[in-house]
């Protein structure tokens, strides 16, 4: 709670500091991001979802945020839509390696979790012709 509240206090003297608008909407993407990580390890997953939704309203095209909210939804077994937040973060991981094959590898799971068998093999291979690279 304490590194939340202080980046919480950042971003309110950030913005009297007249930092511009973009800015303290990443500060604030990332802080509710950083409060999700902190209730998933205190295995608070439906506070976390709640955070990792606020923060993608701020930081949308974070494929950071997308790997987190598949991971809550895979927790919480609504497997379609972790599929698609994986999908989406390994899109969004561009130069990112390592991001996009955990997207897709993590999309995979989600894929045989819901028994989509040639999804599944289609997304692990993806990940696979990522790390070969």
């Amino acid at each position: 709670m304490k590194i939340a509240f202080k980046i919480f206090i950042l971003c309110m003297v950030l913005g009297v500091l007249g930092f511009t608008f973009s800015q303290r909407t990443f500060l604030q993407g990332i802080y509710h991001n950083n409060l999700s990580l902190k209730k998933i390890s205190e295995k608070m997953n439906y506070e976390a979802l709640s955070e990792a939704i606020d923060a993608l309203k701020y930081l949308p095209l974070a494929p950071e945020i997308h790997i987190n909210l598949g991971d809550l939804y895979l927790i919480n077994k609504d497997f379609e839509k972790a599929q698609k937040e994986f999908g989406t973060a390994s899109r969004l991981a561009l130069q990112n390696e390592e991001m996009k094959f955990d997207g897709l590898f993590n999309a995979g799971v989600a894929a045989t979790q819901l028994k989509k068998t040639e999804d599944a093999l289609g997304f692990y291979q993806s990940a696979l012709d990522v790390k070969s690279e």
